[in-house]
């Protein structure tokens, strides 16, 4: 089973922008050998490379909760979703978010025997971030440490990643 969690600012006639605390709870199931084939055809070599370490999966019978408030007032919602759904009864589980601080709080306080997954987008920003933070703007050598980082990344070296960022 499966967690994901996001949250998207909303702008509200009279009140401006709002956010809006989203979660989606989900089975993950392996995908059929035709649709492994027809989203290969679909992507860049990278991806034909991973699918040699890894089995492509899909989210199946997806449930959503969303509270326009507080990580607070959001939190009970997830988790009730989450009791729902038998999610804590379940032996392997993720925890899918951006990386945000208050996405942390939650999989620290609630989730923290899943897998946590910043999502692809969302990791090759914070990688790019801290490019720009040790490299400077625009930096040839910083970005050359990206790509190669973004390319560890992709292929699942996670510990080269981190050796690397300390």
């Amino acid at each position: 089973m499966g967690l994901a969690v996001n949250g998207v600012h909303i702008h509200l006639i009279g009140e401006g922008w709002k956010e809006v605390k989203m979660g989606a709870a989900f089975e993950i199931e392996p995908v059929s050998e035709r649709e492994k084939q027809r989203r290969l055809n679909q992507k860049d070599q990278r991806l034909s490379e991973l699918t040699e370490a890894r089995e492509m999966v899909k989210a199946t019978a997806i449930s959503y909760c969303a509270v326009m408030g507080s990580v607070d007032e959001f939190e009970p919602c997830l988790w009730a979703e989450a009791c729902r759904r038998q999610v804590p009864l379940c032996w392997d589980t993720v925890l899918m978010g951006d990386g945000a601080e208050w996405i942390d709080g939650l999989y620290q306080r609630c989730y923290y025997d899943s897998i946590r997954i910043v999502d692809w987008d969302h990791a090759c920003e914070h990688l790019a971030g801290l490019a720009r933070q040790t490299f400077g703007e625009a930096n040839r050598q910083g970005q050359q440490w990206l790509d190669k980082r973004k390319n560890q990344l992709w292929r699942g070296e996670i510990q080269s990643v981190v050796k690397a960022i300390k």
